[in-house]
């Protein structure tokens, strides 16, 4: 049977503090942020075509600032991270 201890606990953080400053970090920040930005350039696109109809639709409208604020929020921790 294998049972945890503290120490095991710990280790674990330790090991999670330090990959979260790593490049593989910053390079998942980078490509979630830009899936984002892409939504949100698709629903902008969409709506200028369809007439501005989907900008009366709250639920699309919710979406898109959503993404909208992942993709800055992304931009700002790599703006904030250290150079590699």
């Amino acid at each position: 049977m294998n049972t945890l201890t503290i120490n095991d606990g710990l280790a674990y953080v330790a090991r999670a503090k330090v990959f979260a400053g790593t490049a593989d970090m910053k390079a998942y920040v980078m490509t979630t942020g830009v899936i984002f930005g892409v939504v949100v350039i698709a629903h902008i696109w969409r709506m200028l075509s369809e007439n501005a109809q989907l900008a009366t639709d709250p639920a699309y409208l919710a979406i898109t600032i959503t993404a909208g604020a992942l993709c800055l929020w992304a931009v700002s921790l790599i703006m904030r991270s250290p150079r590699a």
